[in-house]
């Protein structure tokens, strides 16, 4: 009798697969569905972080991508600009952005509203967690500041403001080309436009300060630079010098 009400329970659980002759009956019980479920979930609590890792490595690598493709829109620039650097503005100035002084190089197209979705200059990981449609590039490019004149003498940055066009370098007057940075990941925007970055000694625009930093750890806890020479380099956001190094175009500072 007691085997019978076993049986009759077990039946809940039964395929509903249609039974030939000599197939035995295959019933689960409902610890064993569970069971089944929990292995599932642990597995895919196991795999989920190493999915993402491999996701990330790969947005990496289309931010590097991406950053070559600029730093080749910025030589066929110097070509046509007597290897000036472009004079680019940040915030709301009036003037030109640096995707508009090299967009013609990279879509044949100098009016950035006719490639609004532009990948080139995106950096796909901010795209990934901003979840907004941006209108400008997401990289930043190197300023060393309106009106900091000083800080222009020592070598830093490739231009000063945008209204200051006689302050500009030229790539030919870099001595450092390979260790000077030019535009590099960033994640802060002001006012729906992408800043220029100072360097950090200019109101503490970069590594702390008061003002959020702009030079951002936007991989993990690297930041994709893209430096004069058109070579991009790949490093922790924490080993990024505070002053000189990759921001002035000095040899040896």
């Amino acid at each position: 009798m007691q085997k019978t009400k076993e049986r009759k329970k077990m039946k809940r659980f039964e395929t509903s697969v249609p039974q030939g002759p000599g197939v035995k009956h295959v019933c689960f019980t409902l610890i064993e569905l569970l069971v089944v479920i929990a292995i599932i979930a642990i597995l895919a609590a196991m795999l989920l972080p190493a999915l993402n890792s491999a996701r990330e490595r790969g947005r990496a690598a289309t931010c590097t991508s991406n950053l070559k493709q600029i730093g080749l829109g910025l030589s066929m620039y110097h070509h046509d600009n007597d290897d000036y650097f472009p004079l680019a503005k940040g915030g709301n100035e009036a003037g030109k952005m640096l995707d508009e002084c090299i967009g013609v190089y990279l879509y044949g197209e100098n009016d950035m509203s006719k490639v609004p979705n532009s990948r080139i200059l995106s950096c796909p990981t901010v795209l990934s967690y901003q979840k907004t449609s941006l209108e400008y590039m997401t990289y930043a490019y190197h300023s060393s500041g309106g009106g900091n004149m000083a800080a222009w003498n020592l070598g830093y940055g490739l231009f000063r403001s945008y209204n200051e066009p006689e302050n500009l370098r030229k790539v030919t007057k870099i001595e450092d080309i390979s260790g000077t940075m030019a535009v590099f990941d960033t994640a802060d925007r002001v006012n729906g436009y992408i800043n220029y970055v100072c360097h950090p000694d200019h109101s503490g625009e970069i590594l702390g300060g008061a003002q959020k930093p702009f030079l951002k750890e936007v991989h993990g806890l690297n930041v994709n630079m893209l430096m004069t020479d058109g070579h991009v380099v790949t490093m922790k956001w924490a080993m990024v010098p505070s002053t000189y190094g990759f921001w002035t175009h000095k040899r040896g500072d």
